[in-house]
């Protein structure tokens, strides 16, 4: 049985206690304040006024999401599915309802109840073309993550014939790249990049992000760097690129870099992964003020973590990980984290995340797990491969050191 990470490995705090009703236990975002409400507002309006106005609940249901998805708060997820759930019953869910509750369920790794939402839509003929097309792109980036390749290969092959075709390209580059056939995917995207043909600013950077991914992955570190940086240029925001673009940068022992493309947000703004990021980087400068600044944040992401565990969300086992392991020198908990989250998610990083905790903890089973999963799947990954031969190579030295141990023994009068 797998004990609680964080409570074997970590000091938990106790509960805190407000001292009256003024005390001030969070400052809430102001975005959040103002959703909050809004509801509070459609709630009052609609006591005792019959039915309440699915119509209305479905646009603040889309407000609550993107405000949700720019944010990155946990809490306007939470909003935005508890709005969802007071659906009134007898009426009819629309397909954006579906579509919503998939990205929320997402969002929070519930991935087979975001499943359910999406694939009525997928196969419903009936349904707007847009509403199929952007369920099977979701239904596909849900298979990336939990390693569901077959359902991946079956929303991008409907793609081919329902979407236009650099949606069904970078479906299919992003399929290639994780399955053994990464050269193939940068071929067709690089030519397609360079054709121009039918694309817009958007699918610019879709193509962008996967080939920035599929050359970081297989070591090509110049080109995943130029990649990263013209998707940048599309979609500055993006945070899973400013996050993959920043370890990049770390992995080239490039901390400065990372600090400077990071001082565009402020710390508040900042999300978990973003934030250990930064202390590494502070961390591994380490001139002037950036000691200080990386315990600030150190202890900023120590409460936050404190304070996950206590309301019991959705638990961040990816986020506690990384800190574990990269700053809180916790390899026991990271390992524990990292299993936990390659139970929800068999994306790359997470594989990598999964062997680098193994390899801090010497745990050569984990390893082998890793090892036998990178083969089946075809999965080629440069840092992923160091690893798994570093650690072989260690092990051998050991058994040859022991051997001639014992050879001396034996042969000493």
């Amino acid at each position: 049985m797998t004990t609680c990470f964080f409570t074997t490995q970590y000091s938990l705090a106790q509960p805190y206690t407000p001292e009256s009703d003024s005390s001030v236990v969070e400052v809430l975002p102001a975005a959040i304040i103002e959703l909050s409400a809004d509801i509070r507002e459609l709630q009052a309006s609609e006591t005792g006024a019959g039915p309440i106005n699915a119509q209305a609940l479905l646009q603040l249901a889309m407000e609550s999401y993107q405000l949700a998805a720019s944010s990155g708060e946990a809490r306007a997820y939470g909003r935005t599915l508890s709005i969802l759930q007071r659906w009134p019953e007898g009426t009819e869910k629309p397909a954006t309802y579906h579509i919503l509750m998939a990205a929320v369920l997402q969002h929070n790794h519930e991935f087979n109840a975001a499943l359910e939402h999406l694939q009525p839509l997928t196969s419903d003929t009936n349904n707007n073309r847009t509403v199929i097309i952007q369920s099977l792109m979701m239904q596909a980036q849900i298979g990336l993550v939990i390693g569901d390749y077959d359902l991946v290969e079956q929303s991008c092959t409907a793609l081919r014939s329902s979407a236009r075709q650099p949606v069904f390209l970078n479906c299919q580059a992003q399929l290639d790249g994780i399955r053994g056939n990464a050269e193939e995917a940068l071929n067709t995207l690089t030519t397609t990049l360079s054709n121009g043909n039918d694309l817009n600013a958007l699918d610019y950077q879709e193509l962008l992000t996967t080939a920035a991914a599929i050359s970081h992955r297989t070591g090509d570190a110049t080109q995943a760097e130029r990649y990263y940086r013209a998707a940048l240029s599309l979609s500055p925001g993006n945070t899973y690129l400013v996050v993959n673009y920043s370890n990049l940068l770390l992995e080239r022992g490039r901390s400065a870099d990372v600090i400077n493309l990071l001082s565009s947000y402020s710390d508040e703004e900042l999300n978990t992964e973003l934030r250990i990021i930064m202390a590494r980087a502070l961390r591994a400068r380490n001139t002037g003020s950036d000691q200080q600044r990386a315990e600030n944040f150190f202890a900023t992401l120590e409460e936050d973590f404190q304070l996950a565990f206590l309301r019991d969300e959705a638990i961040p086992h990816k986020e506690y990980a990384q800190f574990a392991l990269y700053l809180a020198d916790l390899p026991e908990a990271a390992l524990s984290a990292a299993k936990d989250n390659w139970q929800l998610q068999k994306e790359p990083s997470d594989t990598l995340l999964l062997a680098s905790a193994a390899a801090a903890n010497d745990d050569q089973d984990t390893l082998d797990e890793v090892d036998r999963w990178i083969r089946t799947t075809g999965t080629q990954d440069v840092r992923l491969q160091r690893i798994l031969d570093s650690h072989r190579q260690g092990q051998s030295e050991g058994q040859g050191q022991g051997q001639n141990q014992d050879s001396a023994r034996e042969t000493s009068p």
